[in-house]
């Protein structure tokens, strides 16, 4: 009798287990229908992460890094597609090294990255490369054309700044393309959380390092898989924008600047002014032409009708923007509402579909054209410092 009962309960322990880990496993695929913009959405991605069993698409789309906040994971694969190379930006990967082709260098948020579309190629940066490609023969000196898509998702000119001192002015671009504004534009400097190193904006509190021993032991169960992703993971799981703060306003050990303290005699207390200004100057500098386009919105779509004050907001950086191009002797491209043919090339307020970056590839690429066949070749500087 003993033994029937030490059967029985043992049979019931086994059942209660598999039933708790049959809710655990439908939990995370019910989870994971819900994929939010930039995170990780899916639960089943995460915990191959957390256990170090990874796949190529199962990557994390960007990674926390030290002094750019954070990269575009190196060899990320989305819909089947490569999207980032080994060195951490989309498309192809173009030597560090110099040589005599005409480098361009693109920066700025997801619309130079190429949010509305789903593969590298379709982007503006790239489509720009393949229209000089076609020109190269009509008077651009014969020269081939690399392009270097610098465009970061939710990328603000702090970021921007950052990456071209960082990073990309070592690939010494000839011609670097700006197009900036659209989420510096989410935020004001009178905003009372303000904070000119956007401190009260930008989260880098996010990653899934893989577990130990332990803790991959126990993720081996979807039950304990489930419960723990939903409790110490909504950063990266359920997030609507991972790498933006909302409701979690900056520290108050972060908190620091003092608007009215500010001599606006010898600097904006906008730090967006201030970036742009010296990425211009940077850029100047090293030797190379910038070309900055305006951030243009679709002002009938839900998010700009919803928030009157980002689309005034857009305007007044825009404003900034045309200033400082006359001040550092930039191009200005005409880009505009217009420049985009269709109504339905646009996915949202600021993204595009590939037909749309098309257009906004013809004007860049014209304007390229332009200025390269009013400039003489210039002879590549091979001095070493």
């Amino acid at each position: 009798m003993k033994t029937k009962t030490w059967k029985f309960k043992l049979l019931f322990v086994l059942l209660l287990c598999i039933i708790i880990e049959l809710i655990g496993y439908v939990g995370m695929r019910v989870a994971s229908a819900r994929v939010p913009y930039l995170s990780f959405g899916d639960y089943m991605k995460i915990r191959r992460n957390l256990l170090g069993e990874a796949r190529a698409d199962d990557l994390p789309r960007y990674r926390p890094v030290a002094n750019l906040n954070y990269m575009p994971t190196p060899g990320y694969v989305y819909a089947g597609k490569v999207q980032h190379n080994d060195a951490g930006y989309r498309g192809i990967e173009v030597p560090l090294q110099k040589s005599d082709k005409l480098r361009i260098l693109f920066l700025g948020g997801s619309t130079t990255y190429g949010s509305g579309v789903g593969d590298a190629d379709s982007t503006y940066p790239a489509q720009v490369g393949q229209i000089l490609k076609r020109m190269r023969l009509e008077g651009l000196h014969n020269r081939e054309v690399e392009i270097i898509n610098g465009g970061l998702e939710s990328a603000t000119s702090a970021e921007e700044l950052a990456y071209y001192h960082y990073k990309f002015r070592y690939y010494q671009p000839d011609i670097v393309v700006l197009h900036t504004a659209g989420n510096d534009a989410l935020f004001n400097a009178t905003d009372e959380n303000y904070q000119p190193d956007y401190s009260h904006h930008r989260n880098v509190d996010f990653n899934l390092p893989e577990l130990p021993a332990a803790g991959k032991l126990a993720m081996r169960s979807y039950f304990i898989s489930f419960v723990s992703i939903s409790l110490y993971y909504q950063q990266v799981a359920g997030t609507d924008h991972p790498l933006v703060h909302h409701q979690f306003p900056v520290p108050n050990y972060a908190k620091w600047f003092d608007r009215a303290a500010i001599d606006t005699a010898y600097i904006s207390p906008d730090a967006f002014y201030n970036n742009i200004d010296l990425l211009l100057y940077e850029i100047g500098k090293d030797g190379a032409t910038a070309m900055v386009l305006p951030f243009v919105i679709n002002e009938q779509r839900k998010f700009s009708v919803e928030h009157p004050e980002y689309v005034r907001r857009t305007y007044e950086l825009n404003g900034y923007l045309k200033q400082l191009t006359a001040q550092h002797g930039a191009i200005w491209v005409p880009y505009e509402f217009g420049t985009i043919t269709n109504e339905t090339s646009w996915q949202d307020d600021c993204h595009l579909d590939a037909k749309g970056e098309y257009n906004k590839a013809t004007l860049v690429g014209n304007t390229i054209r332009e200025f390269i066949i009013t400039k003489p070749p210039v002879q590549l500087d091979t001095t070493t410092f």
